[in-house]
Protein backbone atom coordinates (compact mmCIF):
# COMPACT_ATOMS: atom_id res chain seq x y z
CA UNK A 1 0.00 0.00 0.00
CA UNK A 2 1.02 3.67 -0.88
CA UNK A 3 -0.31 4.75 2.77
CA UNK A 4 3.18 3.87 5.06
CA UNK A 5 1.43 3.24 8.37
CA UNK A 6 -1.17 1.28 6.71
CA UNK A 7 1.61 -0.92 5.19
CA UNK A 8 3.46 -1.12 8.45
CA UNK A 9 0.11 -2.98 9.93
CA UNK A 10 0.07 -5.29 7.26
CA UNK A 11 3.88 -6.03 7.87
CA UNK A 12 3.32 -6.34 12.16
CA UNK A 13 0.48 -8.85 11.22
CA UNK A 14 2.31 -10.79 9.22
CA UNK A 15 5.31 -11.46 11.81
CA UNK A 16 4.17 -14.86 13.14
CA UNK A 17 3.88 -14.10 17.06
CA UNK A 18 5.08 -16.51 19.42
CA UNK A 19 2.73 -19.02 20.70
CA UNK A 20 2.25 -19.09 24.67
CA UNK A 21 3.19 -22.67 26.10
CA UNK A 22 2.28 -24.17 29.72
CA UNK A 23 5.04 -24.36 32.24
CA UNK A 24 7.16 -27.82 32.67
CA UNK A 25 6.94 -28.88 36.47
CA UNK A 26 8.92 -31.80 35.89
CA UNK A 27 11.62 -29.87 34.40
CA UNK A 28 13.18 -29.38 38.30
CA UNK A 29 13.15 -33.15 39.29
CA UNK A 30 15.47 -35.60 38.70
CA UNK A 31 14.41 -37.83 35.95
CA UNK A 32 13.19 -41.77 37.33
CA UNK A 33 14.69 -44.81 36.24
CA UNK A 34 13.52 -46.34 33.18
CA UNK A 35 12.10 -42.93 32.16
CA UNK A 36 13.74 -43.55 28.48
CA UNK A 37 10.94 -46.42 27.92
CA UNK A 38 8.47 -44.81 30.17
CA UNK A 39 7.44 -41.23 30.35
CA UNK A 40 4.90 -40.11 33.38
CA UNK A 41 5.17 -37.33 35.87
CA UNK A 42 8.76 -37.29 38.32
CA UNK A 43 6.59 -36.79 41.15
CA UNK A 44 7.11 -40.19 43.56
CA UNK A 45 5.01 -41.43 46.56
CA UNK A 46 5.78 -42.80 49.63
CA UNK A 47 8.45 -40.56 50.79
CA UNK A 48 12.01 -42.98 51.02
CA UNK A 49 10.36 -45.66 49.09
CA UNK A 50 10.50 -43.14 45.76
CA UNK A 51 7.02 -45.15 44.56
CA UNK A 52 6.54 -44.07 40.78
CA UNK A 53 3.31 -43.46 39.95
CA UNK A 54 1.57 -45.95 37.03
CA UNK A 55 0.88 -43.13 34.89
CA UNK A 56 2.55 -43.07 31.40
CA UNK A 57 1.90 -39.82 29.26
CA UNK A 58 1.73 -40.11 25.81
CA UNK A 59 3.54 -38.19 23.19
CA UNK A 60 4.00 -34.66 23.81
CA UNK A 61 2.35 -34.71 27.08
CA UNK A 62 3.65 -33.13 30.18
CA UNK A 63 3.41 -32.48 33.48
CA UNK A 64 1.80 -28.88 34.01
CA UNK A 65 1.09 -28.80 37.69
CA UNK A 66 0.75 -30.75 40.88
CA UNK A 67 -2.28 -29.78 43.04
CA UNK A 68 -2.19 -30.93 46.91
CA UNK A 69 -4.85 -30.64 49.06
CA UNK A 70 -5.32 -27.41 51.27
CA UNK A 71 -3.04 -27.60 54.28
CA UNK A 72 -5.90 -26.63 56.53
CA UNK A 73 -7.25 -30.06 55.89
CA UNK A 74 -3.73 -31.86 57.10
CA UNK A 75 -4.25 -29.78 60.14
CA UNK A 76 -7.71 -30.28 61.14
CA UNK A 77 -6.63 -34.25 60.56
CA UNK A 78 -3.82 -33.93 62.73
CA UNK A 79 -5.54 -32.00 65.44
CA UNK A 80 -6.67 -34.23 67.60
CA UNK A 81 -3.79 -37.19 67.70
CA UNK A 82 -1.41 -34.38 68.65
CA UNK A 83 -4.02 -32.89 71.47
CA UNK A 84 -4.32 -36.14 72.90
CA UNK A 85 -0.62 -36.71 72.32
CA UNK A 86 0.37 -33.25 74.42
CA UNK A 87 -1.79 -35.05 77.17
CA UNK A 88 -1.10 -38.28 77.60
CA UNK A 89 2.87 -38.03 77.41
CA UNK A 90 2.93 -35.39 80.28
CA UNK A 91 1.01 -38.12 82.51
CA UNK A 92 3.18 -40.25 81.04
CA UNK A 93 6.24 -38.77 82.39
CA UNK A 94 5.14 -37.20 85.76
CA UNK A 95 2.27 -39.48 87.66
CA UNK A 96 4.77 -42.05 87.91
CA UNK A 97 7.24 -40.32 89.89
CA UNK A 98 4.65 -38.69 91.60
CA UNK A 99 2.78 -41.31 92.94
CA UNK A 100 4.36 -44.11 94.91
CA UNK A 101 3.19 -47.28 92.85
CA UNK A 102 4.06 -50.36 93.35
CA UNK A 103 5.98 -52.23 90.59
CA UNK A 104 3.65 -54.28 88.87
CA UNK A 105 1.34 -51.72 88.72
CA UNK A 106 3.94 -49.21 87.33
CA UNK A 107 4.76 -51.83 84.97
CA UNK A 108 1.71 -52.09 83.58
CA UNK A 109 0.90 -48.15 83.54
CA UNK A 110 3.84 -47.92 81.19
CA UNK A 111 2.57 -50.56 78.65
CA UNK A 112 -0.67 -49.13 77.74
CA UNK A 113 -0.03 -45.69 78.00
CA UNK A 114 3.54 -46.18 76.01
CA UNK A 115 1.09 -48.37 73.54
CA UNK A 116 -1.11 -45.91 73.22
CA UNK A 117 1.59 -43.30 72.32
CA UNK A 118 2.76 -45.87 70.14
CA UNK A 119 -0.64 -46.00 68.11
CA UNK A 120 -0.82 -41.79 68.33
CA UNK A 121 2.57 -41.52 66.51
CA UNK A 122 1.53 -43.88 64.37
CA UNK A 123 -1.82 -41.64 63.42
CA UNK A 124 -0.28 -38.95 63.21
CA UNK A 125 2.15 -40.59 60.52
CA UNK A 126 -0.41 -42.25 58.27
CA UNK A 127 -2.40 -38.87 58.21
CA UNK A 128 0.97 -37.40 57.02
CA UNK A 129 1.23 -39.76 54.71
CA UNK A 130 -1.76 -40.15 53.34
CA UNK A 131 -2.37 -36.33 52.38
CA UNK A 132 1.22 -35.52 50.95
CA UNK A 133 0.55 -38.80 48.60
CA UNK A 134 -3.49 -37.50 47.32
CA UNK A 135 -2.18 -35.57 44.45
CA UNK A 136 -4.39 -34.11 41.25
CA UNK A 137 -1.58 -34.06 38.49
CA UNK A 138 -2.40 -31.51 35.22
CA UNK A 139 -0.61 -32.04 32.18
CA UNK A 140 -1.34 -29.94 28.92
CA UNK A 141 -3.99 -33.04 27.84
CA UNK A 142 -5.66 -34.31 30.53
CA UNK A 143 -6.67 -34.55 34.54
CA UNK A 144 -5.59 -37.35 36.81
CA UNK A 145 -6.79 -37.85 40.38
CA UNK A 146 -4.15 -40.19 42.09
CA UNK A 147 -4.99 -41.42 45.88
CA UNK A 148 -2.51 -43.50 47.62
CA UNK A 149 -3.72 -44.86 50.88
CA UNK A 150 -1.22 -45.37 53.25
CA UNK A 151 1.67 -45.39 51.37
CA UNK A 152 1.97 -48.54 49.32
CA UNK A 153 -0.78 -50.89 50.02
CA UNK A 154 -3.28 -49.36 47.17
CA UNK A 155 -3.63 -46.48 44.87
CA UNK A 156 -6.52 -45.65 42.88
CA UNK A 157 -6.79 -43.15 40.21
CA UNK A 158 -9.28 -41.62 37.99
CA UNK A 159 -8.62 -39.29 34.70
CA UNK A 160 -9.90 -37.19 32.13
CA UNK A 161 -8.67 -35.37 28.91
CA UNK A 162 -9.86 -31.77 28.80
CA UNK A 163 -11.94 -32.16 25.73
CA UNK A 164 -14.18 -34.37 27.91
CA UNK A 165 -14.78 -31.70 30.32
CA UNK A 166 -18.66 -31.30 30.07
CA UNK A 167 -18.88 -28.01 33.08
CA UNK A 168 -17.21 -27.51 36.30
CA UNK A 169 -18.74 -26.36 39.15
CA UNK A 170 -17.35 -25.46 42.89
CA UNK A 171 -18.87 -25.68 45.93
CA UNK A 172 -17.38 -24.37 49.43
CA UNK A 173 -18.60 -26.34 52.11
CA UNK A 174 -19.07 -23.92 55.29
CA UNK A 175 -18.31 -20.05 55.86
CA UNK A 176 -14.68 -21.29 57.19
CA UNK A 177 -13.51 -22.70 54.28
CA UNK A 178 -14.82 -20.05 52.38
CA UNK A 179 -12.37 -17.73 54.61
CA UNK A 180 -10.11 -19.61 53.93
CA UNK A 181 -10.84 -19.58 50.34
CA UNK A 182 -10.72 -23.55 49.95
CA UNK A 183 -13.65 -25.94 48.44
CA UNK A 184 -14.65 -28.73 46.10
CA UNK A 185 -13.96 -28.00 42.31
CA UNK A 186 -16.62 -30.79 40.11
CA UNK A 187 -15.43 -31.83 36.96
CA UNK A 188 -18.10 -32.74 35.13
CA UNK A 189 -17.54 -35.33 32.40
CA UNK A 190 -20.50 -36.79 29.79
CA UNK A 191 -21.73 -39.77 29.55
CA UNK A 192 -20.07 -42.93 31.50
CA UNK A 193 -17.16 -40.92 31.79
CA UNK A 194 -16.11 -40.79 35.60
CA UNK A 195 -16.33 -37.16 37.54
CA UNK A 196 -13.55 -35.69 39.31
CA UNK A 197 -13.74 -33.98 42.14
CA UNK A 198 -10.60 -31.91 43.58
CA UNK A 199 -11.51 -31.88 47.01
CA UNK A 200 -10.47 -29.52 49.81
CA UNK A 201 -8.19 -27.10 47.36
CA UNK A 202 -6.98 -23.93 47.88
CA UNK A 203 -8.39 -21.14 45.63
CA UNK A 204 -10.75 -23.84 43.59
Amino acid sequence: PENKNLAEVIDSLAKNAPVPTLPNVDEDLPPLRNEARFLGPRRTFGGFLNARADVHYIAGEYTVKYVQRSRYILWRNLAIPVLLLLVILPITLITPAVGNLPAGILTYWWLILGGIVLILLASVFLTYANYVDDVYILTNRRIIDINRNFIFFFETRLETEYKSIRDTKVKVPNILERFLDIGHLYVETPGNSPDIILANVDHP
